[in-house]
């Protein structure tokens, strides 16, 4: 899993009042991204869109891309959070 786990779940849920269900809902789910996806209304493609890359968005959401300080600003940028929750 990468860094973004449980820092963009944090970042996320102190950010919107219902936190609680928020918490619930991502232990229903393996990746945080999708999480993110989801409570944001964007999908998948918007992501793709987004960054210009499909295989990158599903090497991400595999765990086999590393998120690099580049992504990690672009990912920022579409979720509308820290970057540096995407990146150590």
């Amino acid at each position: 899993m990468h860094v973004i786990s449980f820092r963009i779940l944090r970042e996320y849920t102190e950010n919107h009042a219902d936190s609680q269900e928020a918490l619930r809902e991502l232990h229903k789910k393996k990746c945080p991204m999708l999480f993110l996806l989801e409570e944001s209304g964007k999908t998948k493609a918007d992501l793709q869109y987004f960054l210009d890359s499909e295989s990158l968005i599903d090497d991400i959401l595999n765990g086999t891309q590393k998120i690099t300080l580049e992504l990690a600003e672009k990912l920022g940028d579409f979720f509308h959070i820290e970057a540096s929750l995407f990146h150590e």
